[in-house]
């Protein structure tokens, strides 16, 4: 990763675990934490309008709401407009806070609106892991999974079934 891109990357993984971190294990009262960014940006791609939101009326229990406007994806692939990715029973336990079972939306991207659920943790440690086994793309699903561990960022793409042509349709579209 280039420095900038890194220096991008830190300061979002701070922010999600400065602001988790900022929920104790025992509550005396109701917190609420919401914070903005105008846009993050990289050679060929750009994310703008983020929001994330934390609330929690219960020791250990919270929810997460992060809105994206939109994410220019690089290499001209399109765009992804009104992504919300959302958990309303993030739980801490002893590695950090997990989500069984989060939302995920996105209104328009280059394969379609999507709607599915996602689950994953965060930790103090600055590792997490995102994992989508439900993606709408070429008439067939695909299933993701972003993390970092110690620093280093993984990636796994499983795919469970495609349409061919309409996969080579919708590569042209993207060339």
């Amino acid at each position: 990763l280039s420095d900038a891109l890194m220096v991008k990357r830190i300061w979002l993984e701070w922010l999600l675990v400065m602001a988790l971190g900022t929920l104790p294990g025992a509550l005396a009262a109701a917190v609420e934490i919401s914070t903005g960014v105008d846009s993050i940006e990289g050679e060929g791609w750009r994310i703008g309008e983020i929001s994330l939101r934390l609330q929690s009326s219960a020791a250990a229990i919270a929810s997460v709401a992060l809105e994206i406007e939109e994410i220019a994806l690089p290499d001209s692939h399109g765009s992804l407009h009104g992504v919300e990715l959302g958990c309303d029973s993030l739980l801490a336990q002893s590695d950090g806070w997990h989500c069984k079972e989060g939302s995920l939306r996105a209104q328009r991207s280059p394969v379609g609106a999507q709607e599915t659920t996602w689950s994953g943790f965060f930790s103090a440690a600055s590792d997490w892991e995102v994992e989508v086994t439900r993606l709408k793309l070429a008439r067939g699903t695909v299933g993701l999974k972003l993390g970092a561990r110690q620093g280093h960022l993984s990636a796994d793409l499983r795919v469970y079934r495609l349409g061919v042509v309409p996969l080579a349709q919708m590569l042209e579209t993207v060339e």
